[in-house]
């Protein structure tokens, strides 16, 4: 059961009320008892899925630095490869003010307009993107329900 509150607030952007729900009293199941929970029923034991779910925490990362895109699952939970960064021309100007400054002698053009070689590798930022098949999300929708926390 999903416990959540309704807050009321203005939206700036459309200049009007809106309603919206939080989830509050989010609770966590620790890892053995996760485990224990999986094995639970089976022929296999806690400890092997701990050993399987450790196993895939090492490795999953590897895989997907190589730029692969990993299934994990028969309905295709998927982990995949991000990457984000980016540069504007005001950053771009404080940089080449910024190398100016360290290097009097040379000459650093602080006014040129940003080009696509102005972002480089070190400005890039590495992520891994998590996938959750639709089959997923339907049975969580089928088995859901909400409590509405009285404020």
């Amino acid at each position: 059961m999903l416990t959540v509150q309704m807050k009321k607030h203005l939206n700036r952007l459309i200049g009007e009320d809106i309603v919206t729900a939080q989830l509050v009293q989010e609770g966590t199941i620790d890892f053995d008892s996760f485990c224990e929970n999986v094995a639970s029923g089976t022929a296999v034991s806690a400890a092997d899925v701990a050993m399987v779910m450790t196993l895939v925490e090492m490795k999953l990362p590897q895989l997907v630095a190589l730029g692969s895109k990993i299934v994990c699952s028969p309905n295709g939970l998927t982990f995949r490869p991000t990457v984000s960064g980016s540069i504007t021309q005001s950053q771009l100007k404080a940089r080449l003010e910024t190398r100016a400054a360290a290097h009097p002698d040379a000459y650093y053009d602080v006014e040129r307009p940003l080009t696509v070689s102005d972002l480089t590798t070190s400005d890039l930022s590495a992520g891994i993107a998590v996938d959750v098949p639709k089959k997923w999300l339907d049975r969580f929708m089928q088995i859901v329900t909400f409590r509405r926390l009285k404020s």
